[in-house]
């Protein structure tokens, strides 16, 4: 089970763990979750004392919807999942189309080819499976 503390920042403490995870984002979440559901000891570090509730890993692809579905969620019918149907340009300073993303297309395994999740709730869908993870 993943056990969230706050230390000060000068304090110093050794940790009997097998991986340390730098950041408690979506995807250190993610990744805290499925070491800790494979018997792996984790601790999490984080600089942010609560939640920081600004954006960060926003898009995920069928790959993500996968390994959420490992962990029991359902990406295609969960309410913290925004899905996007219009296309997104990445343009630079002269108005040049350096990458477009339908967010329509279908990759091969049959799942959305990008989907858009705020982070604050993507992280959460994470956090809710920390309780399946071993002491």
């Amino acid at each position: 089970m993943t056990n969230l503390h706050t230390l000060p920042a000068d304090d110093v403490r050794q940790f009997d763990t097998d991986v340390a995870v730098v950041g408690c984002g979506p995807v250190g979440t993610l990744l805290a979750v499925l070491l800790g559901r494979q018997g792996h000891r984790v601790t999490v570090v984080d600089k942010w004392p609560t939640p920081y509730e600004q954006p960060r890993a926003v898009t995920f692809d069928h790959e993500i919807a996968r390994i959420l579905a490992v962990l029991g969620i359902d990406s295609d019918d969960d309410p913290a999942i925004e899905f996007h149907d219009d296309l997104y340009y990445w343009r630079n300073a002269a108005g040049e189309t350096l990458l477009e993303v339908d967010w329509k297309s279908v990759a091969a395994s049959g799942g959305a080819r990008a989907t858009g999740s705020p982070s604050p709730s993507s992280r959460n869908v994470c956090a809710r499976s920390r309780p399946n993870c071993p002491r």
